[in-house]
């Protein structure tokens, strides 16, 4: 199942954005309630310019439907975020793993732009896409197969919320003294 947001921040341009976003992100949690933590495992600058990137994320069950709540524990609350930003395009594209990767695959890519209405402003469009194997999901394949795109709509429906809350953090984030701090320091 393909899935699109959009976020705007405001009163910050394009580049700022991407540099909080690809060297600020573990903090993003403190302004997040759907995430209790961001950890850095890799960041490495390739020859060309780009940057591999593999983040540990742990959720919180805010976005979770109150139905599943009772299920969840911290083992199922964690990915990995493995992206390829690349600055100079403002563009990263990513890759999800998580405990149920076997089950599924979750990827796509976003990109920053200035606002057409405000250059001040930035856009965050992602475009993504959440595939379940329901020939991998437990019991008969048939009823995995017809079960399965009604688990993508579910989880597509907790992801697209998580990415808009990314965006709201991001604009606490760059508003806050403490980031406006470290870019003129």
């Amino acid at each position: 199942m393909k899935f699109q947001t959009e976020v705007v921040i405001t009163g910050h341009a394009p580049d700022r954005v991407v540099y909080a976003m690809m060297h600020q992100l573990d903090t993003l949690a403190d302004h997040m309630s759907n995430v209790a933590e961001i950890e850095t495992r890799t960041f490495e600058e390739a020859s060309d310019g780009s940057f591999n990137v593999v983040r540990w994320w742990l959720g919180t069950t805010e976005n979770v439907p109150k139905l599943l709540r009772p299920f969840m524990n911290k083992n199922s609350l964690w990915w990995l975020d493995y992206s390829v930003w690349t600055p100079a395009k403002r563009h990263c594209s990513w890759r999800i793993e998580s405990k149920h990767s076997k089950l599924s695959s979750c990827q796509g890519e976003t990109w920053f732009e200035p606002h057409p209405e405000d250059p001040g402003a930035t856009r965050m469009l992602t475009d993504g896409e959440l595939v379940v194997f329901g020939d991998k999901l437990p019991g008969p394949a048939f009823l995995g197969r017809k079960i399965a795109p009604q688990i993508e709509k579910i989880v597509v429906r907790m992801t697209e919320p998580n990415i808009v809350a990314t965006g709201v953090g991001l604009q606490k984030l760059l508003d806050s003294k403490a980031f406006a701090s470290e870019m003129t320091g």
